[in-house]
């Protein structure tokens, strides 16, 4: 209960969105690359220790993280005029594990692993 109310302060406060913003702003290119993909890595964002220090947070790097990376998503969206599959976590092939079970069960259907797709087998839990 405690991490949905710090949640809900840092959604309230604008944190991730406005993180998100500067981000894009300061490095275009890299954001693109990092809402399709950023292999769950809070590393992949530079800027992020102080970002996370300045926080304040009793919530995780990862879930920071998951948070930005949902706003940066946006961000990227807007300014290439296409948004993402799916809404939010939900279509997001890194964040959506039901999403996960689904594209293991198609891969394994197939005599593949998900350990075949460089991606996949960085990120899925579990596998």
């Amino acid at each position: 209960m405690q991490s949905l109310r710090e949640l809900d302060r840092l959604v309230r406060e604008s944190k991730f969105k406005n993180f998100a913003a500067d981000f894009y702003a300061d490095h275009p290119e890299l954001a693109v690359k990092l809402a399709i993909f950023d292999g769950k890595k809070t590393e992949a964002y530079p800027g992020f220790s102080e970002f996370y220090a300045e926080l304040s947070t009793s919530l995780d790097e990862g879930e920071v993280r998951r948070w930005v990376r949902r706003e940066l998503r946006n961000v990227v969206a807007d300014a290439r005029g296409k948004v993402f599959a799916g809404s939010g976590f939900f279509g997001d092939f890194q964040e959506d594990p039901p999403l996960q079970v689904a594209i293991q069960r198609i891969l394994e259907a197939r005599g593949l692993s998900v350990d075949a797709i460089q991606e996949f087998g960085e990120v899925f839990s579990d596998s």
